[in-house]
């Protein structure tokens, strides 16, 4: 919730919502065109258990990764680049938990290049902190399967940002 009292939360709760809300919610995910609408309403289809679940986290990863490929690194518009990038991470994170979840291996390597491919932009992007890359990477490096190219991401970013002592250290823990 964004805000609660005793009694009381904002927004409602999901089991308090009326039931037909959840049946609109899958009505308008398959109808929606906008990325940010369909990843979202699909994830909610998925978190109520509404139709079929495997469908639904397929469609919220993939609309979530398509959100996170909006970051260009620099050459993203400067006015939008921490927007964009602060995005991109949530997303190629939700991406992989979704499809961690419903054991769709497919996705799960596309979430993972994905934010690879972002954390490397991100490391060349001038505008762009150490945070960016650690927030990428940080879902792969307890993985079994965490891509080899995650090393030389986090040499490059330690090359780029090792002289601030805080990404130094960020880094190194994630190395």
């Amino acid at each position: 919730p964004m805000m609660s009292g005793p009694g009381w939360q904002m927004p409602a709760a999901l089991p308090d919502l009326p039931a037909d809300f959840f049946s609109l919610w899958e009505e308008l995910s398959v109808r929606v065109t906008a990325p940010l609408a369909r990843a979202r309403l699909h994830d909610l289809c998925f978190i109520t258990k509404m139709g079929t679940k495997h469908t639904h986290a397929r469609a919220a990863a993939q609309a979530y990764l398509e959100l996170a490929q909006r970051y260009k690194g620099k050459d993203s518009p400067s006015e939008q680049r921490l927007l964009l990038s602060a995005r991109a991470d949530d997303c190629v994170q939700r991406a992989l938990t979704l499809a961690a979840a419903m054991n769709q291996r497919d996705l799960v390597e596309e979430a993972m290049t994905t934010g690879v491919e972002l954390a490397k932009l991100a490391v060349e992007d001038p505008d762009a902190g150490h945070g960016t890359v650690c927030h990428l990477l940080r879902p792969f490096i307890e993985r079994d399967d965490c891509p080899e190219e995650v090393d030389a991401v986090l040499a490059a970013a330690q090359a780029r940002f090792g002289s601030d002592g805080w990404a130094s250290n960020d880094l190194a823990d994630l190395q």
